[in-house]
């Protein structure tokens, strides 16, 4: 035995022999190891403070448990906390953090069912602080309205944030349309899309596919994709659901039950797509967008979904506090990547990787820009590498949007990394096509100057090691279909892209 554990349990034996005194506790580890008795001082719900007669000592309260009538009582040591959003989210990405970072701070996790949709989890020991968050898997709209009278402080949402919600950006995810693996078909246009979901198509031959009734599979209200989907697809076309839909309980159960059916369709969070396949999805422009993690992470295909944490910090006790800071974190990408969900990490791509877009740029008609603008832009790009990270803006501002600052920081780290010094970035500004070309180019420079000082002043200290370049290229190479609202919105951005010098 070790002198530090003969000094361990000397204390112990030593401590425990002395008569008690008024207002007198022993701290115990959870291995009974260790073991410190004194005068309780103060119990700020985070750690005790005891006078040892030598001393005051703090000691973290998840790391021992305290005796003694003078300890704070059993509710002083649960931290209690409510979190609601969709199943999938709950269950998926919510659960993945919380375990790694139980994991990461040592703490044992209780797993208790409370209903069929709701769970309780424990963090810690629980004759130690603990915190005990109740999930909830309540779907998008009610998770948002228990946050807001205050019978939760987390709601994860897919849907938009109000104006001046407390809500950042953890993840992405994509509405992925599935089909079986052994169905022949491998893209839909959007029209298509909203047709079969409205029940105006009927038959996989209208689909491409062969002759057949396409089967319609959903999950049920609050369960899954259904919110965003009749938002961001149905809504849009002035188009309501089939009333031919099966309802099933999540989106896994959607995705199993269309794997399982050659002539099922479905829509599901990409997280969840399981067995079955994702389609591609061709817009009326002819744009073909697939949902892999770069298109998602640049927001370019077109069924996207950011996910928000929304918190109310105020209500949070300590460790949900760590919990929100860990799941914003940098740590918690990897962990949110594992559990299916595409997160907010840069990648790279080159230019001649996206068969399309060059494609794009050396065939495309007139109506993408003119042709010898387009081949200069394939020709200062070949051989650079495009980041994934795409900043877009408040419509009508250049004020960067929710997710941007976000992404600037990310950005500043990574041009900061030692690997990319003397490599320039340009930052490439693009916008729509509604408007005065002249004017459009100007708007596509201030966008990209926007990125560019955003960028100095979250890191001045590392402005020479990458040079920043900022171009503003107009209506130059639309990456969505103009002939919708969200087609434009995704054509006004700032595309990131690395190259050597010239």
């Amino acid at each position: 035995m070790g002198h530090a554990r003969w000094m361990a349990v000397l204390a112990v034996t030593v401590l425990a022999a002395l008569p008690a005194r008024a207002g007198e506790v022993m701290l115990r580890s959870h291995d009974g190891s260790i073991a410190l008795t004194g005068q309780l001082k103060a119990f700020d719900g985070n750690g005790y403070v005891i006078d040892t007669g030598v001393g005051q000592i703090r000691l973290d309260a998840h790391l021992v448990r305290c005796e003694g009538a003078d300890c704070p009582p059993p509710e002083a040591l649960r931290q209690r906390l409510r979190a609601g959003g969709p199943p999938g989210l709950i269950r998926g990405l919510l659960g993945a953090l919380v375990e790694e970072f139980a994991l990461v701070r040592d703490l044992p996790v209780l797993r208790e069912p409370v209903d069929r949709l709701t769970t309780r989890l424990s963090l810690g020991r629980r004759d130690a602080l603990h915190l005990e968050l109740v999930a909830a898997g309540i779907g998008d709209a009610a998770a948002v309205e228990e946050l807001s009278r205050g019978d939760a402080a987390i709601a994860l949402s897919t849907r938009p944030p109000a104006p001046g919600a407390s809500a950042q950006v953890v993840a992405l995810d994509a509405l992925a349309v599935a089909v079986a693996p052994e169905n022949p078909v491998g893209i839909i246009t959007i029209a298509d899309l909203v047709g079969a979901l409205s029940g105006r198509i009927t038959d996989w031959a209208a689909l491409g596919g062969p002759p057949g009734p396409v089967r319609l599979y959903l999950a049920a209200p609050g369960g899954g994709a259904r919110e965003s989907l009749e938002r961001l697809l149905l809504a849009p076309n002035g188009v309501g659901l089939s009333g031919q839909v099966r309802l099933l309980a999540d989106d896994a159960a959607v995705a199993d039950a269309v794997a399982a059916d050659p002539q099922g369709l479905g829509v599901v969070g990409s997280a969840f797509l399981g067995n079955a396949r994702a389609l591609a999805l061709r817009g009326e422009c002819g744009i073909l967008w697939r949902p892999d993690p770069f298109a998602v992470k640049a927001e370019e295909y077109p069924l996207t979904r950011r996910i928000h944490l929304l918190a109310d910090r105020e209500a949070l006790p300590p460790d949900g506090r760590r919990l929100v800071d860990f799941a914003l974190s940098d740590a918690a990408q990897p962990v949110i990547a594992d559990a299916g969900f595409v997160d907010l990490s840069i990648m790279r791509r080159r230019l001649d990787a996206e068969g399309m877009r060059l494609a794009q740029l050396l065939l495309a008609p007139e109506t993408a820009g003119p042709a010898a603008e387009r081949r200069a832009l394939a020709e200062m790009l070949l051989g650079a590498e495009r980041l994934s990270v795409t900043f877009r803006f408040a419509p009508g501002s250049d004020r960067l949007d929710g997710r941007g600052m976000a992404d600037i920081r990310r950005l500043a780290d990574l041009l900061a990394s030692p690997e990319l010094a003397g490599r320039e970035a340009l930052l490439i500004g693009f916008t729509d096509s509604l408007g005065q070309a002249a004017l459009n180019r100007a708007l596509s420079l201030r966008l990209a100057e926007t990125v560019r000082a955003a960028l100095l002043a979250t890191a001045p200290g590392q402005a020479g090691q990458v040079s920043l370049s900022a171009l503003g290229l107009g209506e130059l190479s639309p990456l969505g279909c103009e002939e919708t609202p969200e087609g434009r919105r995704v054509n006004r951005r700032v595309e990131v892209w690395l190259r050597d010098p010239r």
